[in-house]
């Protein structure tokens, strides 16, 4: 099975398109993950911190980030637009006894919630992970914003 798509994410009642993102998106990573960091803790995190984010760095570590292997990522286009991304991977030490994942990023912007996209890119990360030997994954929320179901809610 491969995992290396570019197409209309199935299930998909809009124009969705999931990939496997390469270094060259690494400046729509970057500004979507900052967007939708500002979109998600703001009130949580003071806003000195998300107002101070440098961009330049953002894309530099998305860069390499793109360029490791073993650390499925997956990126969503909603009309062109990146809606949002998925990013996995080992753990020095696991966080829940018998992950042998994690989740470190998934990110949704505000304007694209309640489409599936976030389920769509659980579904894609967890099979990649499956794909290359791994059988169950972790992931954290901030507690202040784990009262936000679009942060916990991923049924099928």
């Amino acid at each position: 099975m491969s995992l290396s798509l570019w197409g209309k994410c199935p299930g998909m009642n809009e124009d969705v398109t999931c990939f496997i993102p390469t270094p060259e998106n690494a400046e729509a990573i970057a500004r979507l993950h900052v967007a939708s960091w500002r979109e998600a803790y703001c009130g949580i995190v003071p806003d000195e911190v998300l107002d101070g984010v440098d961009m330049a760095e953002r894309v530099s570590s998305w860069r390499r980030y793109l360029g490791f292997k073993g650390y499925p990522t997956f990126l969503a286009l909603a009309g062109g637009e990146a809606a949002g991304f998925i990013r996995a991977g080992r753990l020095a030490e696991p966080l829940v006894e018998g992950a042998d994942g994690h989740i470190y990023a998934l990110y949704v912007l505000a304007r694209h919630h309640r489409r599936g996209i976030g389920r769509r890119l659980m579904g894609l990360v967890a099979a990649a992970w499956v794909e290359q030997g791994g059988g169950s994954m972790s992931v954290g929320v901030l507690t202040a914003n784990a009262e936000d179901d679009t942060s916990t809610n991923f049924e099928p």
